[in-house]
């Protein structure tokens, strides 16, 4: 498990360096993701975006994904865009830990059935 710290959009250019950050993190942990949104003091649509794909991928990996310490504003941008309920969210990274680490582990791809399989 990694915890991977959050950023601060204030620039778009901030959100695009921030979008291969992101997909790095799954590169190297795979089996669950710590979003650390404590540092964050701005968020835009980018950053928005940015986490759309962060839980894109949890799901493509059967990964666990957790937002942990998100300010107010950030819960309020969740909130209207209804994505709050798609997030997994702990009031603290001590609490979400646990919670990636008793989810489990990412399940192995399905295998398409070889020509000697019987259908």
């Amino acid at each position: 498990m990694r915890t991977w710290a959050a950023f601060s959009a204030r620039t778009s250019g901030a959100g695009r360096a921030a979008a291969p950050a992101a997909q790095d993190a799954w590169a190297t942990m795979p089996g669950g993701l710590v979003v650390d949104m404590s540092g964050l003091t701005f968020c835009d649509s980018r950053g928005v975006g940015v986490l759309v794909m962060l839980l894109r991928q949890s799901r493509e990996q059967h990964s666990t994904l957790v937002l942990s310490a998100i300010p107010p504003h950030l819960g309020r941008i969740l909130t209207i865009t209804g994505l709050r309920t798609a997030f997994q969210i702990e009031a603290s990274v001590e609490e979400a830990i646990p919670a990636v680490q008793a989810a489990p582990g990412p399940a192995a791809a399905p295998q398409p059935p070889s020509e000697a399989d019987p259908v």
